[in-house]
């Protein structure tokens, strides 16, 4: 999707004027503020039955953003109360790329993995590994564009993928 107006209809010479209403310049005014408050993250998650937290830090050479430990309280509030049967580590892109693209987000993630398919494996054996790519949108004009690479690299990985779209505004707000 083209984030400005030239990226939309080409290059402006100087000398020449192409009349817009002014309508369709608060449009894209609109849009454009909208797509600013995009944001985007991928959080690749580990649940595993026998190891502990430090466990699978060690054997990834990474640190977690976020561990739950088999029997850690995941949500309370009467009537109900959540217990892990597990143990959930998750490393997310959130903090660490400031882009607002999930293609960003998720090329970050692929650069902390690579190298690390012998780990992946074995946790993979005891355990499930998952990515998932969560984008709030406020535009509803994204659109990912993925490289073939990244493919290959998720293919060899064997971990899925899922995605999380959530739209923050109404036709209202159109």
């Amino acid at each position: 999707m083209p984030e400005n107006y030239e990226q939309l209809i080409g290059p402006i010479k100087p000398d020449y004027v192409k009349p817009i209403s002014l309508d369709l310049q608060k449009s894209i005014r609109q849009i454009d503020q909208m797509r600013e408050r995009n944001t985007a993250w991928v959080d690749f998650t580990i649940r595993h039955y026998s190891l502990q937290p430090e466990a699978i830090s060690e054997l990834l050479q990474l640190t977690p953003s976020e561990v739950n430990r088999n029997g850690d309280t995941l949500y309370k509030k009467e009537p109900y109360h959540l217990v892990s049967d597990c143990t959930r580590w998750t490393l997310s892109s959130k903090g660490h790329v400031a882009d607002s693209s999930i293609d960003e987000h998720l090329n970050w993630m692929l650069q902390q993995l690579y190298g690390k398919l012998p780990s992946l494996r074995h946790l993979q054996k005891g355990g499930q590994c998952s990515l998932r790519a969560n984008i709030r949108s406020w535009s509803r004009t994204l659109s990912p564009a993925f490289e073939v690479e990244t493919f290959q690299q998720l293919a060899r990985l064997r971990i899925p993928l899922r995605f999380i779209i959530t739209y923050e505004n109404t036709e209202a707000d159109y």
